[in-house]
């Protein structure tokens, strides 16, 4: 029988320390390479669509509608139609944006079950693909709705006693770091079938370290295009957190397994 390997206390510097050793999995499995690029494949394909309907179909539409008399105005609403659309375009990349990680989500499972794989968890049973896109949209909307509520209420009181804005400043960061990470460990724990209180439980358990792993997620959020590209990476750590905080931890979650490989 395997002896079951043994992990330190964890942490915040655990979650931190997630997300390389994610890349590093990444690097040396080049299988699962095809199944890292589809995010970004089914984002391309998302906006790139909607701009070039945008573009080549609404833009003259609404120039037509304007119908303007004077060459002055004719110019304007030329203007107006190009500045609408770029606000449509906007639009349509923000909903790229929030649709491709759902849409993606048959490609993320493949990548939870070849590091479960790798660490030698025992095989669960397929949810099947629309189970596996509703998941990912339950999530996404359950996360965006809480963290909208507590950044509002944070601007509400920024704007009501201004002296708070430090506080309320490091909360909002915080909140960020909750949802982002919320939404990475629920690829998971939910295909593991964990209800919504036992998640609660356990991200109260190892809060420590679910901030770590979501700030440093985040961070990626302010380079330009890093946020969708290593989503793929984020969800690898997040199988290898959760596997990792459940071997350090045999009270949480102890329907699951543990894994038998040693974590490296």
């Amino acid at each position: 029988m395997t002896a079951r390997p043994t992990v330190a206390r964890s942490g915040f510097w655990t979650g931190v320390q997630a997300l390389p050793r994610a890349a590093l999995f990444l690097l040396r499995h080049p299988g699962a390479w095809p199944a890292a690029a589809v995010p970004i494949v089914v984002f391309l394909l998302l906006f790139t669509g909607s701009a070039a309907a945008l573009v080549t179909r609404a833009q003259p539409w609404l120039e037509q509608r304007l119908q303007p008399e004077t060459p002055w105005l004719q110019w304007g609403a030329g203007a107006a139609a190009w500045l609408l659309v770029a606000a449509l375009l906007l639009a349509a990349l923000l909903g790229a944006v929030v649709l491709t990680p759902p849409l993606s989500a048959p490609a993320l499972e493949h990548l939870v079950d070849r590091t479960e794989r790798q660490l030698q968890i025992p095989q669960r049973p397929p949810l099947g693909v629309l189970r596996e896109i509703w998941c990912g949209l339950r999530a996404q909307a359950l996360a965006l709705a809480v963290g909208t509520a507590l950044w509002l209420l944070g601007a509400l009181l920024t704007l009501a006693l201004p002296v708070l804005s430090p506080l309320t400043s490091a909360l909002n960061l915080l909140i960020a770091s909750l949802m982002v990470a919320w939404n990475l460990l629920d690829y998971p724990l939910t295909l593991w079938g964990v209800g919504l209180r036992e998640r609660l439980a356990f991200f109260r358990a190892h809060w420590a370290s679910v901030v770590g792993f979501g700030a440093m997620f985040a961070a990626l959020f302010w380079i330009p295009g890093c946020g969708l590209l290593s989503l793929p990476i984020g969800v690898i750590a997040a199988t290898d957190l959760c596997w990792r905080l459940l071997l350090a931890s045999p009270s949480s979650l102890p329907s699951l397994p543990r894994p038998e490989a040693p974590l490296r």
